[in-house]
Order: C-alpha cells, then sequence, then structure tokens
C-alpha cells in the first residue's frame, strides 16, 4: 500500500481542523475573515481600562449622584473603589451588564464590564473636589479614571441664643443655640477659653429657625449644654460653639461672658479654706512647664490661677511670689497660706498652698500631677506668706 497519499490527506485534514479539535478567533482584516488558533485566555496585549460614564467632568452636584461606568481587565475584574480627593469613600457594585462594551472590545471576553455607586452627597463639602474611580483586576494589577466635579451647597450657619455676650454668670448656665448646614449637622462642642468642656446635645427641635432656613429642610437645628458654674473661675471668658457638618467642616462662633469674684460675708479663717477648696479641684491636673490654665500646670502656675480666682494677681514665678502677702512663720501656718521652698530668697524654686494638717497641694515636677504632700519631707521649706487675712 502507498503510504504517502495516506500521510498527505492526514496532513490536510489537520490543517483544516477535522481531526484534532480547536478554538478559532475570528477575525476581519482588509475585508477578509482570518481564522487562527487561539488560546481561551484573552491576550496578554490587552490593557485596562476604566472609564467614567456618569458624572461628567466638570458637573455641579447638589444632591446624591451615581457614579457610573465600566472597567476591564485582562483577568476580570474583581473590585472598583471609588475615591474623593484621595480618600476612600466605599466599593462600586461591579458585574453590571454592558453589551455595548462587550461589542467594541470582544477580545476582553466580558459583558459584564459595568459598575455603580450612588456618592453620599452630605459627605463631601463645598467646591471642586476629584472623583477617583480604581479598578482592581483578579491579577491584582489596578488602573484608575479620575474627574473634577463641583458642590454647591447651602452656607453652614451657627448661632448662639444664650447666654448672650456680657453676660455676668453666677449659677450654673446653659449654653444653646441652633446650627445648620447643608450636608446635616454631625456634632456641636462647647469650649471656653479654647478648653473643651463638653458635647452638646443636637437635634433639638427648631421650627422657629426651619420656618427662616426652609432651604436646608431641618425643623432639628437646636443644641444645648448645661455647664456648672464651678468649671468657670472668676474673671471675663470666652465661650466658643464648633459645629462640625457631615461633611467635616467645621463652623463656630463665640461670646464673652464675665464671672464675679465670689463675695464673702464668712470669717477669714474660711476665706484661707476656700482657698483651699478651690485649689483641691484641680487634682490630678498634669505638669505644663509653663502652664497656668486646667489645661497643665507648673507650680507657680497653679497658684497664680488659684489665688486669681479670689482676685490676688500673683505673678508667674515662685521667687517673686514670694515677694507678696505677710510673713509667717512654720508653727503659725493655715490654710490657704503659700509654702515657699529654696536656700534662699533669690533661689526659690517651688511654691505650694498649705490645706492643714501638716500637709500642702502643690504641682510637683514634670511628669507629675496637682497633689498633696506631706510637708515635713521636704528639706528645703524656705518660709510661708499669708496673702488672706486670717
Amino acid at each position: 500500500m502507498n503510504k504517502k497519499p495516506i500521510i498527505l490527506l492526514l496532513a490536510v485534514a489537520v490543517s483544516i481542523g477535522l481531526i484534532l479539535p480547536a478554538k478559532y478567533t475570528y477575525a476581519a482584516t482588509s475585508h477578509k475573515t482570518v481564522i487562527s488558533k487561539s488560546k481561551s485566555k484573552p491576550s496578554p496585549n490587552l490593557k485596562s481600562m476604566t472609564c467614567i460614564d456618569t458624572p461628567r467632568s466638570g458637573s455641579f452636584l447638589n444632591k446624591n449622584t451615581l457614579i457610573g461606568g465600566w472597567a476591564l481587565n485582562k483577568s476580570g475584574v474583581k473590585e472598583v473603589q471609588i475615591l474623593v480627593d484621595g480618600k476612600f469613600k466605599g466599593r462600586a457594585k461591579i458585574g453590571i451588564s454592558r453589551q455595548d462594551v462587550a461589542r467594541v472590545y470582544p477580545a476582553y471576553k466580558n459583558k459584564n464590564s459595568g459598575y455603580n455607586y450612588i456618592l453620599d452627597y452630605r459627605s463631601i463639602g463645598q467646591g471642586t473636589h476629584t472623583i477617583t474611580v480604581k479598578a482592581i483586576g483578579k491579577n491584582n494589577t489596578s488602573n484608575t479614571n479620575s474627574i473634577k466635579v463641583n458642590v454647591n451647597k447651602l452656607a453652614p450657619i451657627v448661632w448662639i441664643d444664650t447666654p448672650t455676650s456680657g453676660t455676668n454668670i453666677n449659677k450654673n448656665f446653659n449654653v444653646a443655640g441652633w446650627a445648620l448646614n447643608g450636608s446635616g449637622v454631625k456634632q456641636v462642642q462647647v469650649y471656653v477659653d479654647n478648653r473643651l468642656i463638653g458635647n452638646a446635645v443636637i437635634r433639638k427641635y427648631r421650627p422657629d429657625v426651619a420656618r427662616v432656613f426652609p432651604k436646608y429642610n431641618n425643623r432639628n437645628s437646636g443644641y444645648s449644654l448645661t455647664i456648672s458654674k464651678d468649671k468657670i473661675p472668676s474673671g471675663n471668658h470666652t465661650i466658643t460653639v464648633k459645629v462640625k457638618g457631615n461633611d467635616g467642616v467645621i463652623t463656630s462662633k463665640s461670646v464673652k461672658i464675665k464671672k464675679a469674684a465670689p463675695v464673702s460675708t464668712k470669717s477669714s479663717a474660711n476665706k484661707g479654706q476656700a482657698v483651699v477648696n478651690y485649689a483641691e479641684k484641680f487634682k490630678g491636673i498634669k505638669y505644663v512647664w509653663g502652664g497656668e490654665t486646667p489645661k497643665g500646670f507648673d507650680c507657680s502656675g497653679y497658684t497664680k490661677y488659684v489665688y486669681n480666682y479670689f482676685n490676688i494677681k500673683l505673678p508667674h514665678n515662685a521667687a517673686q511670689q514670694y515677694k507678696y502677702g505677710k510673713y509667717v512663720s512654720k508653727n503659725s501656718l493655715k490654710p490657704g497660706d503659700l509654702v515657699f521652698f529654696g536656700k534662699t530668697a533669690g533661689s526659690i524654686y517651688h511654691v505650694g498652698i498649705y490645706i492643714g494638717s501638716g500637709n500642702y497641694i502643690n504641682e510637683p515636677k514634670p511628669g507629675d500631677k496637682v497633689k498633696i504632700t506631706v510637708l515635713r519631707y521636704m528639706p528645703d521649706y524656705y518660709g510661708a506668706k499669708r496673702l488672706i487675712s486670717q
């Protein structure tokens, strides 16, 4: 038998795929259909693509907005992230049918390349922002696309109803008012002289404000916080209300108040004890070099702050404070007296307030806090001064 014709037939059959099954790709080139064998995986040269259909770049946003488009990756898309100004906002829904994209890019073999995400309008502040869509492939490669959008919002407003500016405080008082933000109000904080007092209760019913500002669509714009008069020393103070919107924008409003020094009709001895009672309110306050407020004290800053409450003005220096008041012996100490430590008057380095029973309260040193110390444990005791007649 002649084997050459058989071999020739087999070669022809293989060349047209009659014997060995294979997958084929049909492509039109110069009006001719070219048939070629290919593997099931897309070409390794396929580039990742991310398209944002909506919103269009330069759009103005005034409500929750759909971010939609499509993404292609040769390995398939496993995740689409949405970022605003570089900050992650959330993950889009993927796998949405996009037959139109599949017809234009058939080599990716993906009829479900669409994604969408609802962007919370309240989470974005006023102005121009960059929206970025980041598509991550199953092979962990990523591709991004960005657009610019503009956000138009009603300007935030904050108002303090009480106390009014110039109010004299002589009892517990309420800081109350209302606040509006086009994105909604997230938090209201109340400060006295830049020291946080607390978070106000928000979302109180204020139909009067809603009638005046109907575009904000908020009938619960009120806030309030009760402050103890004991947290406010005598003198002039600034109350500040800081309002944080859901979009992160902070707005503030301030008023000035006064608190008169306490007028006592009691004995001088009780005045000394009053100094001690007030000084003990600050036990536990940390040491801060140069500090003279409840945010942190050093030794002379602490005594200066306490005596200022009783309208006695002292310098912020232990040796200088020794120049004030009447000298008293160690055996004659009474509550409220200042006690000093050092080798000489010029080298005094520490001061505290005598509280009785051989103890004094003071702000000792860095790393420590306001506390009571036994006087006899201090070998450098120099002397004492009485600033209140007793």
